[in-house]
């Protein structure tokens, strides 16, 4: 079910309507230099994210820009024209909802949205989840591609919730690429020169990345992964600090403490014990 927020009567809080969409969709669509659309009417709720090339969209009146590393929603009912870049092939993921009916108070939520918002990782892995399952056979994909599908427009939402400077910013495909090398081996022993080979660049450009898009270097950004990876195993499970040290790559229990007290003002220990205490209350 979709919760989408009524208004406030009095002091109360908002109510929750209920409104269950009939499709997700996910894809990668590709378009040759200098291809046009117009006008295409939207039938339901899509967000398209820029992998390449570059996108103008005339919809309402205005023109959006996008370039890689950005993404637009499209809301039903509202004909857009949309221009590829002349110059390069362009390429977007896409995920789409259709609803049987858009009933005022939904439309009105999905007004209020930000009409264009970096990507960032967890946006592209959630577009790259749905394609892959889209393309799942071994089982009922239906109802799994509408529940992935309403959590990326509730991601979307609460990225465009956040202040402008509070907001990530859209970074470059090798820089993306990067992030998700290190979000996906950061347990094992990771070295610049692997990180750089996997985002398609030197190490030098590397860390200019890290340093002009993050404000942090790959190291930094490496060690912090860890951190929060260690704290959820802290706070959800039973395991022992040191095999909590060695499932999320650090180097000895010791180096895990150390680092681990230097970023949070306790130890693992303390933090867990705090963690346990706060969730008795």
């Amino acid at each position: 079910m979709f919760p989408v927020p009524l208004t406030e009567v009095g002091d109360t809080m908002p109510e929750i309507l209920p409104i269950a969409p009939r499709e997700g969709y996910f894809g990668v669509s590709r378009f040759a230099p200098g291809s046009r659309h117009y006008p295409r009417l939207q039938q339901g709720v899509q967000i398209l994210a820029l992998i390449s090339g570059s996108l103008e969209i005339d919809v309402a009146g205005e023109t959006r820009h996008l370039l890689p590393g950005n993404m637009a929603l499209l809301l039903p009912q509202h004909p857009a024209c949309f221009r590829f870049d002349a110059q390069q092939e362009s390429r977007h993921s896409w995920c789409q909802l259709d609803f049987d009916e858009i009933p005022p108070v939904l439309q009105h939520y999905l007004n209020s949205l930000a009409p264009q918002l970096p990507v960032d990782l967890q946006m592209e892995q959630m577009m790259e989840l749905g394609v892959s399952i889209t393309g799942a056979r071994h089982i009922n994909n239906h109802r799994v591609l509408i529940e992935l599908a309403q959590t990326l427009l509730h991601y979307y939402s609460a990225l465009g919730a956040l202040e402008e400077g509070a907001r990530p910013r859209a970074m470059p495909r090798g820089l993306r690429q990067a992030c998700r090398y290190i979000s996906t081996h950061y347990q094992q022993p990771l070295v610049l020169e692997d990180i750089a080979q996997h985002a398609h660049c030197s190490v030098n450009h590397l860390i200019n990345l890290f340093k002009h898009y993050l404000n942090t270097t790959p190291a930094r950004y490496l060690r912090q992964v860890r951190i929060n990876q260690s704290e959820v195993l802290l706070k959800h499970t039973q395991q022992s600090v040191n095999k909590i040290a060695e499932q999320c790559g650090f180097i000895s229990p010791f180096h895990f403490s150390r680092v681990f007290k230097a970023a949070n003002a306790l130890s693992p220990r303390q933090f867990r014990d705090r963690c346990r205490a706060q969730a008795a209350r």
